[in-house]
C-alpha cells in the first residue's frame, strides 16, 4: 500500500535517526562515560572508614549523606559527631555504628555588635578543643584498627598514620568588617594546617561558574598543592509532583538563632495566605508538629520527607547556607535566604548569590516575607545555571590519589 512506502523512504529515515536514535545514542554514550569514569576511580573496599562530620547545623551532616552511602556499600563505615549532627545521622544510618565525638561549638551572640568579642572569648576554647578532638581521633584509629579518616570541617579528626582527608567548602574565613585584615591569617591557618592531611576535597566546581566565590577561589591557598574540587553534593533529587506548597521554610543554624529566625518565620506566615510548610530542624523531636489555618508546622523530617517537600514548593525560605544552597542548585528552585546573623560566611554567600542572579536575599532583622518573597520568584534565575551534582568519580579519584 501506497502509504506504507514511507517508511522506506530516505528522508523519512534520516529524520527518524535524527529524532529517534541520535537521542538514544547519546544518553547510552553518556551513561557508558560515566560508567568507564566510576570504573577508573573504583570506590576503596574492604576498608574501616571513619567519617567525621562537624555540628554547626545539621548542613554538615546532609551533604555528607551521599559520600557516606557509597562509601557503606562496600566497607565499615563509623560515623563520628555529636549533637543533632549525630542525630541525624544515627536515623539516616540505623546500621552504622556510632561515635559520639565532642567539636568546637561556637556559641554566637544574640546582637551582632557583641559578636566579634565573644568570638575572641572562644578561641582559646576551641584550640584546646581542637588538640582534645585529635588526641581522641588518635585514640580511635588504634582502638578500631582504622584504615581512612573522611573529616568534614574537623580540624582535629587526622592521623599521620592512615590516609586522612578533610572535606569543606571554604579555604578561608570571612571575618567580620572590624578584623577583616586579619583574614589572610584564616588563609595562612588552613595552608599550614592542610599538611596534616593526604588531600583537600573541595565541595564546588573548579570553573569560573562556581557556587563559593572568594572563600575557595581567591588568594594563594585556591592552588595548593592538595587541593581537588569535587563539585556539589545533595540528597536531594527532582520528582514529578504537584506543586501544592505555595512556600517552604527550612529552619537550620547554630543557636539562638536558628529558634529567633524559626518563630519570626511563623508569625509571618501565619498571616500569609495560601498553603505553608515550616521545617523546624530538630532531629530530637521527630514526629513532633503542630498547625495553623493554612500552616504545618514539624519539629523534623528525614531527607525522602525533605525531597518530597522541596519539590512540591513553589518557593524556599531557607538560610543561605552551603548545603541548603547544594539543594537548591541541584532542583533549581528559586529561594528566599536569610543568612545566619554574624554568621559571616553566610552573609558574603548570600551578597554573592544575588550578585550572580541566584538567589535574593534579606537580612533577619528586615525579612518581611508577604513582599520578600514574591520579590525572590521574580529575582531568581538559578534554574539557568547548569552546575553537576554528586560526582562520585571525582570523589573516588582524589581518595585514589590522594
Amino acid at each position: 500500500m501506497p502509504y506504507l512506502r514511507i517508511w522506506q523512504t530516505k528522508p523519512f529515515l534520516m529524520l527518524a535517526k535524527i529524532i529517534v536514535i541520535s537521542p538514544v545514542v547519546k544518553q547510552f554514550t553518556r551513561e557508558q562515560k560515566e560508567l568507564r569514569l566510576y570504573s577508573d576511580n573504583p570506590p576503596p573496599s574492604q576498608k574501616r572508614v571513619l567519617y567525621a562530620v562537624l555540628d554547626w547545623g545539621l548542613g554538615h551532616a546532609v551533604h555528607s549523606v551521599p559520600m557516606i552511602r557509597s562509601l557503606s556499600e562496600k566497607n565499615e563505615v563509623i560515623l563520628a559527631a555529636t549533637g543533632r549532627a549525630l542525630t541525624f545521622l544515627k536515623d539516616e544510618f540505623p546500621d552504622l555504628p556510632s561515635i559520639d565525638l565532642p567539636d568546637y561549638t561556637v556559641q554566637y551572640a544574640p546582637k551582632q555588635r557583641f559578636l566579634v568579642v565573644r568570638l575572641i572569648f572562644q578561641v582559646p576554647a576551641m584550640l584546646a578543643s581542637l588538640l582534645r578532638e585529635h588526641w581522641l581521633t588518635e585514640k580511635i584509629v588504634r582502638e578500631k584498627d582504622i584504615d581512612l579518616i573522611i573529616s568534614d570541617n574537623r580540624y582535629g579528626v587526622y592521623s599521620r598514620k592512615i590516609p586522612s582527608f578533610f572535606v569543606t567548602h571554604q579555604l578561608r574565613f570571612k571575618l567580620p568588617r572590624t578584623i577583616r585584615k586579619f583574614e589572610v591569617i584564616s588563609e595562612w591557618f588552613n595552608r599550614w594546617y592542610f599538611r596534616k592531611y593526604s588531600g583537600v576535597l573541595v565541595l564546588d566546581e573548579a570553573g569560573r561558574e562556581n557556587l563559593t566565590g572568594d572563600l575557595a577561589h581567591s588568594g594563594k591557598i585556591c592552588r595548593h598543592p592538595k587541593l581537588t574540587y569535587i563539585g556539589l553534593w545533595s540528597t536531594v533529587h527532582k520528582e514529578t509532583v504537584p506543586r501544592d506548597i505555595d512556600a517552604l521554610a527550612v529552619i537550620s543554624g547554630p543557636e539562638p538563632h536558628r529558634e529567633i529566625f524559626g518563630k519570626k518565620v511563623i508569625e509571618q506566615m501565619k498571616n500569609m495566605p495560601g498553603n505553608k510548610v515550616v521545617i523546624l530542624g530538630k532531629p530530637e523531636d521527630t514526629g513532633k508538629g503542630y498547625s495553623y489555618p493554612g500552616l504545618q508546622v514539624y519539629s523534623f523530617k528525614n531527607r525522602k520527607e525533605v525531597n518530597d517537600l522541596l519539590n512540591r514548593a513553589k518557593i524556599v525560605v531557607c538560610r543561605s547556607g552551603y548545603s541548603s544552597t547544594m539543594d537548591l542548585v541541584s532542583l533549581k528552585k528559586p529561594a528566599l535566604m536569610v543568612p545566619t546573623p554574624g554568621q559571616t560566611e553566610q552573609e558574603y554567600q548570600a551578597e554573592y548569590y544575588n550578585i550572580k542572579g541566584y538567589f535574593y536575599s534579606v537580612s533577619q532583622d528586615k525579612m518581611n516575607l508577604s513582599i520578600d518573597l514574591q520579590r525572590a520568584e521574580k529575582f531568581c534565575r538559578i534554574g539557568e545555571s547548569r552546575f553537576k551534582v554528586n560526582q562520585f568519580d571525582l570523589f573516588y579519584s582524589a581518595l585514589r590519589n590522594g
